[in-house]
């Protein structure tokens, strides 16, 4: 592994890198820079502004501006959950079909692998029954010899 050379990390291009760089500037960072100068401005302009008399109402827009973002995420999670809801219903109403087409599918696949079984054993069994049908009609030619031998003995014939 030693005789391999180092791997070179992969120049960028710098015309590509560089109009990366300025998009993200443009498109990330200034927006970001503005959102929060602009939420800052309004935080002071409220605390500037606020006399005892509008400290409810300054507090009031405050707890607006505090309770926005968490509605508007919560907006975006109720629709995603009744995204979801909706996919299960059309889910339920199509799955039985093809549920059954899959049970079907693994039911034809069990008979088929049974008879494959079936015919690789065949073949074994058979041997083992002519086997064994050999070795009972040796048994019984045996039997057979020894009761005539005792018959020869005893000279009944």
């Amino acid at each position: 592994m030693s005789d391999l050379p180092p791997i070179q990390p992969l120049e960028r291009n710098p015309v590509t890198y560089a109009r990366h760089r300025q998009e993200v500037l443009w498109q990330i960072t200034i927006p970001v820079l503005a959102g929060v100068i602009l939420l800052l401005a309004l935080g002071i302009l409220a605390a500037v502004l606020g006399t005892a008399n509008d400290q409810s109402q300054w507090a009031d827009i405050s707890l607006i501006w505090l309770i926005a973002p968490t509605l508007f995420m919560v907006l975006i999670l109720l629709i995603i959950t009744a995204g979801i809801a909706y996919g299960v219903m059309r889910l339920i109403d199509v799955l039985p079909f093809y549920t059954r087409r899959l049970q079907d599918f693994f039911i034809l696949l069990t008979v088929r692998i049974s008879r494959l079984d079936d015919k690789a054993v065949e073949p074994v069994l058979r041997l083992k029954t002519y086997r064994a049908s050999l070795s009972s009609l040796g048994q019984q030619v045996n039997r057979a010899g020894d009761i005539l031998r005792k018959i020869f003995e005893k000279g009944e014939i």
